[in-house]
């Protein structure tokens, strides 16, 4: 558990490197909200941005393309 830690500090160290060289606003910001148990927030914010491209993004389009995975 110790070495995931670490391993996700350092990926979160090199992506707040990435986003302080950016000059514009990124998508997410994650705010001061903290997961209670590793990926909650990932956890809730998925199904939501899921069922929205679900009701509101055409199939087969640009956007369909670009929101898949």
């Amino acid at each position: 558990m110790t070495q995931e830690n670490e391993a996700l500090r350092a990926e979160n160290a090199g992506l707040n490197s990435k986003f302080g060289e950016m000059d514009k606003r990124p998508v997410l910001v994650m705010g001061d909200e903290e997961d209670l148990y590793p990926g909650e927030i990932k956890e809730l914010v998925l199904p939501v941005l899921e069922d929205e491209l679900e009701r509101r993004v055409a199939k087969r389009s640009r956007r369909s393309d670009f929101f898949q995975t």
